[in-house]
């Protein structure tokens, strides 16, 4: 059986978590800084993780047109 190296996911993983599940007061302390270490790869993934454990209900995506795709200033805002 084969035996991948999770070490850059797990990561990833973690940091998801802990943005996902942090209470609305506890926000504060997150920032830039904590994907600061990452690949532009491990950020995507970081991401992609992050928007699986949201509800689509929770999300809303600011700066976006309805005929355009996010661009880099828009903001994923989690309504709680």
């Amino acid at each position: 059986m084969f035996s991948y190296d999770t070490t850059l996911s797990d990561v990833c993983s973690a940091l998801a978590t802990r943005w996902s599940s942090a209470a609305d007061d506890a926000l504060s302390a997150f920032s830039a800084a904590d994907l600061e270490p990452l690949s532009s790869y491990e950020v995507k993934e970081f991401l992609s993780q992050l928007l699986e454990e949201v509800r689509p209900s929770e999300c809303e995506v600011t700066g976006a047109t309805p005929h355009s795709a996010a661009t880099p200033t828009s903001k994923l805002s989690l309504g709680r």
